[in-house]
């Protein structure tokens, strides 16, 4: 197992020095295309190399912002665990309710909020945000107070509970993002129009352009698992 993981380390660390080349290298053709004619021939190199260093330190700097995050939210289940394993009464001291009733399921539906008021809780916990239930809790009981996971933990940490409620660790980030090799694809293609050389800064758009298709590719887990079980079911034909 340990082999395996320093193998895939080592892989995952000569891909990105790879692709931070190949980016560099592609970010560099056009100045390449204006100086070779010239006496600046050494810029180029140059360029390539500080290019290079900054795309290597934006890497390093993304992956251990990537790994900070990992430990934050492995420490964070941990702590989620250990709060499930805890019983109603100590969860009730721990809130200060007389009735605590915690909904044990990563996904708690109406019915689960329903049961819990219909056994007289005075107190729900809840994995999620409890904005989904504010209606469902105002119409039936509205003494009711809904605590999220975030809810628990900060309350368990000595702080106090968020105000919005919502559990961080399932709310969702709607941030656009836009694939390196695609954004300078499109740059390429827009420079086409406003430079000399069209057939060249378009031959390096497409290349771009599928550049981003094998890079999306090789970030999205759910489609190279399809892509593997597809491959599997062929073996097995």
């Amino acid at each position: 197992m340990r082999i395996n993981s320093r193998a895939q380390i080592i892989f995952r660390r000569i891909l990105i020095v790879s692709d931070s080349v190949l980016f560099s290298f592609l970010i560099c053709l056009p100045a390449y295309v204006i100086l070779h004619r010239s006496e600046k021939r050494t810029l180029i190199g140059v360029l390539f190399c500080g290019i290079l260093g900054i795309v290597l330190l934006l890497r390093v700097s993304s992956a251990s912002r990537m790994e900070k995050k990992r430990r934050q939210e492995a420490i964070r289940r941990r702590k989620t665990d250990l709060l499930f394993l805890m019983n109603d009464e100590a969860l009730s001291d721990l809130t200060g309710k007389k009735r605590f009733i915690l909904i044990r399921k990563e996904h708690p539906d109406r019915c689960d909020v329903l049961e819990a008021i219909r056994r007289g809780a005075d107190a729900i916990g809840i994995m999620g945000s409890r904005k989904r239930f504010e209606d469902l809790i105002r119409s039936y009981s509205p003494a009711v107070t809904v605590y999220c996971t975030e809810d628990l933990l900060r309350i368990a940490d000595g702080k106090e509970p968020g105000k919005e409620g919502e559990d961080v660790g399932t709310r969702k980030q709607f941030a656009f993002r836009i694939d390196k090799y695609l954004l300078l694809g499109i740059l390429f293609f827009i420079a086409s129009f406003l430079f000399g050389f069209k057939i060249y800064f378009r031959v390096s758009a497409g290349l771009c352009l599928i550049l981003a298709c094998f890079s999306g590719f090789l970030r999205n887990r759910d489609m190279r698992k399809n892509l593997w079980i597809f491959l599997d079911n062929r073996v097995d034909r």
